[in-house]
């Protein structure tokens, strides 16, 4: 019997996690103890959150909050650590880039306990993103490193990490478990697509528009034209702006009003997915919803100057438009008027959509 435990600290996180909670659920020979720390409040995280989307509610929840990176990420690798000892899993698994994935990382080497990074050798080149480091210093710690494209594996060797053939330095290409994620909820959101519609005034034809990155947010330049943009955006098709926290605090601050944009409440993932399904085009600096848009077959533009998704990009599946709004606005028009060609060699760039069988037996059989 295989123990493992998982730390995630954000509802992105606990989606992906529940792809691979539902295959070693399947299983008699793994066992798996989840750890919440609690980094990111979310309204959705409720206990409505875990039924509707099928997700094992948290063996412990750290409620570690804080805006002091260092003091926060010091408390969750001491909570963590308690529980490893308690605990004593054969292998610690974290996910992404977050505070909660490098602590999770940082805490079992401390109690050597093998690391599991599930969507490793990802890579933006970013450091005034403090995900950027963690994703980094992960990829550095882990024992078994599971890459959603194949082009990670590259990537890792080129700065110095290899796969020795060897579970303590293993490199597996499983495909993105948000891939499996997409496939597995969409049936659930088509049945919710028209109440979406009908409760926030959406019309049939519309864009939509993600925008919660601090480089965007707590820059009020950038910000201000985020707002300009949309709004010259909605004179020609409605958008439709899930307003994260983040965002509407800095709006806030700011004294900015969006004039033309249908601005909703926070949206749960399933009226996510359901929006991004129906919607021609989405405008994001999301890492998440780049791929779900890719995996929805919609054009991505990216008001960021990189996107650690590069497959994306190169193959492109999504444009870089930053915020050049003559850009943002030509690629609009082009999708409106059907002009704008995605390209329809759609490869498995992130897998089959069997991430999850593959981590666990890969991890069953070390």
């Amino acid at each position: 019997m295989k123990k493992i435990l998982t730390v995630v600290g954000a509802r992105p996180q606990f989606i992906k996690a529940a792809v691979v909670n539902r295959e070693i659920r399947k299983r008699a020979d793994v066992e798996e103890i989840i750890i919440h720390t609690g980094q990111h409040y979310d309204y959705n995280m409720s206990e409505q959150f875990f039924r509707e989307l099928d997700i094992m509610t948290p063996n412990y929840n750290l409620d570690v909050k804080g805006d002091n990176l260092g003091i926060q990420t010091g408390v969750m690798i001491k909570k963590i650590s308690e529980i490893l000892k308690r605990e004593s899993p054969d292998f610690l698994m974290v996910y992404g880039d977050t505070t909660s994935t490098l602590a999770g990382a940082v805490a079992a080497v401390g109690n050597k306990i093998p690391v599991v990074h599930v969507e490793a050798g990802v890579r933006s080149y970013d450091f005034n993103m403090p995900e950027e480091i963690n994703r980094m210093m992960t990829d550095k710690i882990a024992k078994v490193l599971f890459l959603p494209v194949e082009s990670a594996k590259e990537t890792l060797r080129k700065e110095g990490v290899f796969d020795n053939n060897h579970y303590l330095q293993k490199l597996v290409f499983a495909g993105d478990v948000m891939y499996d994620a997409t496939l597995y909820y969409k049936k659930k959101a088509d049945n919710i697509i028209d109440s979406v519609l009908e409760i926030n005034s959406i019309k049939d034809k519309f864009v939509l528009a993600t925008i919660h990155r601090a480089a965007n947010v707590d820059d009020e330049e950038r910000l201000r034209k985020i707002v300009d943009i949309l709004d010259t955006v909605s004179q020609k098709v409605q958008v439709v702006l899930p307003l994260h926290p983040r965002t509407k605090k800095q709006l806030n601050k700011l004294g900015l009003m969006f004039k033309n944009v249908t601005v909703t409440e926070p949206l749960s993932y399933l009226e996510t997915i359901a929006l991004e399904g129906r919607s021609i085009a989405v405008i994001t600096d999301s890492g998440g919803v780049q791929r779900e848009a890719f995996f929805l077959n919609k054009p991505c533009l990216i008001v960021r100057d990189r996107s650690e998704w590069t497959d994306l990009i190169n193959n492109k599946f999504a444009v870089i438009t930053d915020l050049d709004s003559s850009l943002i606005l030509k690629m609009i028009d082009d999708i409106i008027s059907l002009d704008y060609v995605y390209p329809k060699d759609n490869r498995n760039i992130f897998g089959n959509g069997d991430a999850g069988k593959i981590i666990v037996d890969t991890l069953s059989s070390l």
